[in-house]
């Protein structure tokens, strides 16, 4: 399996096409590249990684090459980003192959705002890794500062200011029965951010590295969480990824879709503005119709970037929004946070139950039903199948967008929707978004034949 590099970050089988001296190689890079764009000769970065057996090993070769490292260890994503941004670092590295099995591994690189590197800077590293333009020695003076607690710490100020105690102390007076699941991963310490917050909550599989399921949090991976709802009597469950950035909510009807997730994030943070009809909420344009109704609910607009935590950020800057995500990877941004927060993205549903003294499956239920179906097949010679699909479309008198992906507008309720995945090898994304369950095969099944074409 090749080292996968991508403005997302780099990812691969460790041992294999990921290595020490990979990520060794990596950390210089980027050291270079921080040196270029500061101009600084000592840099301090924040450090954080997963729980994944090879994480530390990565972690300790990739340490050495910055002066100053504020240690988080063992950390979810959203704390390490908050942390860069706390600290006035430089920059971060998060060790991390998010959503992948066990055996991956790999890193994000962090800007100084907290967010993952922009696309540019992102290649620029790539390229230092394979082009180094001089040596950038190991600094001998380098100091790791354990700032462990002290980001949990940090991190829990800063929900506390994005949700506000109003919200907080609602949720809490609603007494939402809670269950976690973080899968031995690093948002194990979401029980202890939650308890700094008042708001109770169980937990399950939270022994650091052993992973009871498979960790995407996906509709098949968190069946068994229907019945540990059902015996527990708990109003929600939240699973999430090794790095717990992204979440998978579910309650006894069983797992709420990632685009529903969005929704009703969407719903809660427009909500409680004085003037929700002049926000713009960005979302990528995998994301499913049903945010959009949702957004329109409040007079609100929705504007479109390609798939791409990054874009949402920038685009959530430019227009000054609120709130936006990508339903297609259940992640919600609420601003100024730079990133997924699946956390954050649980509170916000709860607040929302809470100010409508609704259970979160009933306020679902008021919305329009999509239904949205996702198939990856073998993405080789999609490059030449993009003319095709464009002009096969568009004779059929769809509407046709092309940018990163390709997205055909069947009608104001329905779209197909290529891409070809950046952190997975060799994978074409197919995505089927309708309110007319009955057409998905017949959709589903025409896109398939048209890419499947010699």
């Amino acid at each position: 399996m090749p080292l996968i590099e991508s403005f997302s970050g780099i990812r691969g089988i460790y041992g294999e096409s990921l290595t020490q001296e990979v990520a060794q190689h990596y950390a210089r890079a980027y050291r270079s590249f921080l040196i270029d764009k500061t101009s600084k000769k000592k840099l301090s970065i924040v450090l954080a990684m997963d729980t994944r057996p090879s994480s530390k090993e990565i972690h300790d070769a990739m340490a050495s090459y910055f002066e100053e490292a504020y240690d988080l260890t063992c950390l979810p994503t959203p704390i390490a980003e908050n942390s860069v941004r706390e600290y006035h670092a430089d920059g971060g590295i998060i060790i991390t192959a998010s959503h992948n099995p066990p055996a991956y591994n790999g890193f994000k690189f962090l800007d100084a705002d907290g967010a993952v590197l922009r696309p540019h800077d992102a290649q620029r590293v790539i390229s230092l890794y394979h082009f180094p333009e001089k040596e950038t020695s190991v600094n001998n003076g380098n100091r790791s500062i354990d700032k462990h607690k002290e980001g949990i710490a940090l991190y829990v100020k800063f929900i506390t200011k994005i949700m506000g105690n109003k919200a907080l102390q609602m949720i809490r007076n609603a007494h939402p029965k809670l269950l976690l699941d973080p899968n031995g991963g690093a948002g194990i310490v979401y029980h202890e951010v939650l308890r700094e917050l008042e708001i109770p909550a169980d937990v399950i599989n939270s022994t650091l590295g052993k992973f009871a399921r498979e960790i995407e949090p996906t509709a098949s991976s968190l069946h068994g969480l229907k019945a540990s709802i059902s015996r527990g009597g708990y109003a929600i469950a939240a699973g999430f990824d090794c790095d717990a950035d992204r979440v998978e909510l579910a309650t006894r009807e069983g797992i709420i879709s990632g685009n529903y997730v969005l929704a009703l994030v969407v719903d809660a943070v427009l909500s409680s503005l004085p003037n929700a009809k002049a926000e713009r909420v960005i979302v990528n344009d995998a994301t499913s119709r049903v945010v959009h109704e949702i957004v329109a609910r409040f007079g609100a607009k929705v504007k479109e970037v390609p798939v791409g935590e990054i874009y949402v950020v920038d685009a959530m800057k430019k227009e000054q929004a609120k709130v936006g995500g990508e339903g297609s990877s259940g992640g919600s941004i609420v601003a100024p946070s730079t990133c997924r927060d699946g956390l954050l993205s649980l509170l916000f549903v709860l607040k929302l139950a809470a100010e409508r003294k609704m259970p979160v499956q009933d306020i679902i239920g008021s919305y329009p039903k999509y239904h949205t179906v996702r198939k990856d097949i073998p993405a080789k010679g999609f490059l030449k199948k993009r003319q095709r699909i464009r002009e096969y479309y568009s004779r059929k008198g769809y509407q046709v967008t092309e940018g990163d992906s390709i997205k055909i507008v069947v009608d104001d309720a329905t779209f197909v929707w290529f891409r070809q995945s950046k952190t997975e090898a060799g994978l074409l994304r197919i995505i089927i978004d309708t309110k007319e369950q009955h057409r998905i095969k017949l959709l589903l099944d025409e896109a398939q034949r048209l890419v499947g074409k010699i």
